[in-house]
Order: structure tokens, then sequence, then C-alpha cells
């Protein structure tokens, strides 16, 4: 549906491989796909292509992980969030095995076993793992910054939250 277009829009080949598909997208569907599926209310359908939760640009990602409705999505993006400080500056290798490794601390074995399957030979991949506690509250995570973040303000913009 929405991602096959996307796909065969902005890639060079047929797309038969969603793996390569989605590394070769264009930056603009890697960063605002996830804002149109939202708005079709197709989010769900995304977010369980693992290949795109890899290649997507985690802060056009981020705010709408929160509008995930099927018990999958939800789960997919819980695991999205465990680490999601690090996915934004973290290569597509290491993204693939932090995501695989917070899916084995949740027990999201399909999940797991999606994105073991193209952890690059020689890498590592996680089997198991222990400590499944995620916080429910946990949205985003503040990165960037060289100092301790003594202040956070929130507002509202018609729809849209800023920070």
């Amino acid at each position: 549906m929405i991602t096959s277009w996307a796909l065969r829009s902005t890639t060079a080949s047929d797309c038969g491989d969603l793996t390569r598909g989605w590394s070769r997208a264009h930056p603009y569907t890697l960063s605002c796909l996830a804002s149109h599926a939202t708005a079709a209310g197709c989010l769900d359908e995304i977010l369980s292509m693992t290949e795109y939760l890899i290649h997507s640009a985690p802060r056009g990602l981020t705010p709408h992980l929160h509008h995930a409705r099927t018990e999958p999505a939800r789960l997919t993006a819980a695991v999205y969030r465990a680490s999601i400080g690090i996915h934004g500056t973290a290569t597509t290798d290491v993204r693939r095995q932090v995501l695989a490794l917070d899916a084995a601390r949740v027990g999201v074995g399909s999940l797991q076993q999606q994105l073991v399957d193209h952890i690059s030979v020689g890498n590592w991949a996680p089997r198991w793992a222990m400590g499944s506690t995620f916080p429910p509250a946990l949205r985003d995570t503040l990165t960037g910054h060289g100092n301790r973040v003594r202040a956070v303000a929130c507002t509202s913009l018609g729809s849209r939250r800023s920070r």
C-alpha cells in the first residue's frame, strides 16, 4: 500500500527485496513516511517492516510511535523507544543489533529474529537477554547536549508538539 508506493517511487529497482529497497530510499521518504502513514492511519503497517526501522530517520519516526494501535506495533514502538538515544547516531548495523537486543529483552522473538537474520556475518547477534522493564512513559530521549539538562519546556502548536 503506502510503503510499496514509497519504495517504488524512491528506489531504482523493482523493490522485490525490501531489505535493499529501504537502504536506497530517498531521504525524504525515510524522514517523513511515518508522518504520512500516521495521517493515513497505516503507521502499524510500516512498523512491521524491520528494515524501515533500521533505515528511517529516528527524528522522523519517534514523534509518531505513540500512534501505534495493534499489539505488535505497540511492542515494536516500545522496542524502538528503549534505546532511542542511540538510534540517531548509530550506523545501520549498530541500530539493527541494538534493536535486536531490545527485542530480546522484551521477549518479542519474531522481531528479534527478523533483525538477527540481517545482521552481517562477524557482528554480534543477541540470542537472549534479561531486563525487560521499559518505562511506559518513555517517548523520546534528549540528545546532543554537553551538560546536564536542568529544564525542558514543552508546548502544543495546533496538533503538533514541540520541545
